[in-house]
């Protein structure tokens, strides 16, 4: 379990009123409580090595509980491991009923789980009958950033982040958001927008394969500098990608390949944010959906038909994904 505003996740519930048994259970006796998101925080009750113990109130029940999280208190350092957490409920569960023992609530999950898909595709976005449901699949390759990295590259490649295939070990959740971007502008066109012509997965020289991919990258949204993107000079692939990368291209085209006619300035705003190589300064998808793009109310009908902003694209119809745009941002909101 995790707090929000946690590093590291984790949480025993120990309750300081009287025990109540938890309606649901899973394997090994553990109880859950239900979301983070169900609670706010009251105050500090104090913390240490393992990390923090929170007095947290039910936003409707109005029951306080004390809430462990498993965390470093300075945020620096790794805390205890779940499997403590796990251990420590059992224990507590165990000894429900002793008058002098604190009474055990249960465990209460973090709505934000830290897992990466690393593999956001239209091949990997299931989509209703009715248009009214979309589901991400196939997380074979996601990982949880509760494992420290150093995380290897992963995905397919026309929607993997550049941060990632330049090398960078450390990288976090907006690879996905990147990948989201990427699908968002095939939505528009029926086209991959990085799509690297001649490459062979199969080429002994990995190095010279992700050229390529940056290449197409690159030649779309301009080669990043220490200016755009500090840090990018000292990335592990970074020398040799300059090298071998043609000259001339410094300046972005992504709004030639998309017009207002084809989509509005501020649905170009969105669009650019998720697809901006410095992963710093790359549009998130609770940012996305913050913005104004998505901030005025418009029926299925009307979204599916609009000329300007319509997420159906002209794309092959056993590859088509007519997503409306209330659809489109619930999807947003979940990754």
């Amino acid at each position: 379990m995790a707090a929000c505003n946690r590093k590291r996740p984790a949480a025993v519930h120990a309750t300081t009123a009287q025990h109540q048994q938890s309606p649901t259970r899973c394997k090994r006796s553990r109880a859950f409580i239900g979301s983070t998101d169900d609670y706010v925080e009251v105050n500090s009750l104090g913390q240490g090595g393992f990390g923090v113990v929170l007095r947290l109130r039910h936003k409707v029940t109005k029951k306080d509980l004390a809430v462990k999280f498993l965390s470093s208190p300075d945020e620096t350092e790794d805390g205890a491991d779940v499997e403590d957490l796990y251990r420590e409920a059992r224990f507590l569960e165990a000894c429900k009923g002793n008058p002098y023992v604190v009474g055990f609530e249960g465990l209460v999950h973090k709505h934000n789980r830290h897992v990466v898909h690393r593999d956001i595709k239209p091949g990997n976005i299931l989509v209703g009958e009715t248009r009214e449901l979309v589901k991400i699949c196939d997380l074979g390759l996601a990982i949880s950033l509760s494992d420290k990295p150093p995380y290897n590259q992963a995905g397919t490649a026309p929607y993997m982040a550049p941060e990632m295939i330049m090398g960078k070990r450390d990288y976090d959740a907006l690879v996905d958001t990147w990948s989201i971007g990427c699908v968002f502008a095939e939505l528009l066109t029926g086209k991959t927008l990085f799509a690297c012509d001649g490459q062979d997965d199969d080429d002994d020289d990995k190095i010279k394969v992700d050229i390529y991919q940056l290449w197409s990258i690159f030649r779309v949204l301009g080669v990043p500098d220490e200016r755009t993107w500090p840090g990018f000079t000292s990335l592990p692939h970074t020398t040799e990608a300059l090298r071998l990368l043609p000259a001339g291209h410094n300046h972005s085209r992504l709004r030639d390949l998309f017009p207002e006619e084809k989509l509005s300035e501020e649905g170009f705003q969105v669009l650019q944010g998720l697809l901006t190589c410095n992963p710093d300064k790359r549009l998130t998808a609770a940012a996305a959906l913050k913005h104004p793009w998505f901030a005025a109310p418009r029926s299925t009908a009307a979204a599916a038909g609009a000329k300007v902003d319509a997420l159906s694209p002209a794309m092959p119809e056993k590859n088509v994904l007519k997503i409306p745009l209330d659809v489109w941002k619930s999807y947003l909101c979940k990754c």
